[in-house]
């Protein structure tokens, strides 16, 4: 015999507290949708590209969405690479101007001491990163809601990459793994 417990919402004992300008309080989780992306994308433009989306609609109101984004990429050495977090048009992270606050940048390969057929100046240009980054967010609204991740670089002549194999030409048939990014939305009641 299978038994199945459905609620509204999960909320501590204790109750939920009370947001302020520095801290974010939810529950229990209503619903979780993960996003796949594992095209090998290269990024040489200077304004905000997109990458990718995730959508979700939240069972109540007075949800809060906690957006989790894992990206696999790699920066070839000199000038930085920049990403966004936008919930539809409006920005949440990712200034893009490497000063402000909530700027996610990535940076350049990781320095290298020795030789090996990725290095230039002693970089690993292509060496594959993981960035993580997460974001309490609250939309306020039973409607889809739709998260966007965006890329662009500082200098066309040196891209970001996306989930590319860590060799210097673009080696299908490689033995190099390539990897993939990924957008978790999780909803939490409150």
């Amino acid at each position: 015999m299978a038994s199945e417990l459905r609620v509204d919402k999960i909320v501590p004992t204790g109750g939920i507290g009370s947001d302020s300008s520095t801290v974010k309080y939810a529950g229990g989780v209503v619903q979780i949708v993960e996003v796949n992306y594992c095209t090998d994308t290269t990024v040489t433009s200077t304004s905000f590209q997109q990458l990718m989306s995730g959508a979700i609609t939240p069972k109540f109101a007075t949800s809060k969405i906690r957006v989790e984004f894992n990206l696999d990429c790699s920066k070839v050495n000199y000038y930085s690479g920049y990403i966004q977090l936008l919930r539809g048009s409006t920005q949440l992270r990712g200034d893009g101007d490497g000063a402000a606050d909530g700027t996610i940048t990535v940076r350049h390969g990781h320095w290298n001491t020795a030789s090996n057929f990725n290095t230039g100046g002693g970089f690993e240009q292509y060496a594959p990163k993981r960035e993580y980054y997460t974001f309490l967010d609250a939309p306020n609204t039973t409607s889809a809601v739709t998260y966007n991740i965006k890329a662009r670089t500082q200098n066309a002549s040196y891209p970001i990459r996306f989930n590319r194999p860590n060799v210097e030409a673009a080696g299908s048939g490689s033995s190099h793994v390539k990897s993939r990014c990924t957008l978790t939305l999780t909803e939490y009641s409150s």
